[in-house]
């Protein structure tokens, strides 16, 4: 997909660039849908609390994005979602695990969508690209008083 590519910085310095969409999928009644845990290919589980989310190939829009990651990851289609409006980019800098001394600089996309279909806790996916199972679970926001 060519999900990350490399630039020179202001400081003249090389760093590994990647977008990333991140979907946030809020319902009044229930919350925000969060990916819970996923059961990789080799039977390792990975605990993760978190919004779903993928990389953006280097040419690809982030409305682009959110719909194919949509599907790969939740297995739905763009008529099961409304995308409501997608935030400016947020930046986040770190230092890179697969390559030590190149900092990783990620583009991050939030994006916030409303579901039209009914997702239940449990609901589980094998994503299309990697074959792991991805379960989901609907967080509770705090109440307000």
């Amino acid at each position: 997909l060519g999900e990350a590519f490399l630039r020179v910085s202001d400081s003249g310095r090389l760093e590994r660039v990647l977008r990333v969409i991140n979907m946030i999928i809020e319902d009044p009644r229930r919350g925000i849908l969060l990916e819970d845990y996923r059961i990789l290919p080799d039977g390792r589980q990975r605990d993760l609390q978190r919004s779903p989310s993928g990389k953006m190939a280097s040419s690809e829009s982030p409305v682009a994005a959110l719909v194919r990651e949509m599907n790969e990851e939740l297995n739905l289609g763009e008529k099961d979602f409304m995308l409501g409006f997608i935030e400016p980019v947020r930046v986040e800098e770190k230092p890179s695990k697969a390559y030590p001394n190149l900092s990783s600089v990620y583009e991050l996309y939030p994006a916030h969508l409303t579901l039209r279909i009914e997702i239940n806790d449990g609901y589980s996916t094998i994503d299309k690209e990697d074959g792991k199972k991805i379960f989901f679970r609907w967080q509770n926001l705090p109440t307000q008083s």
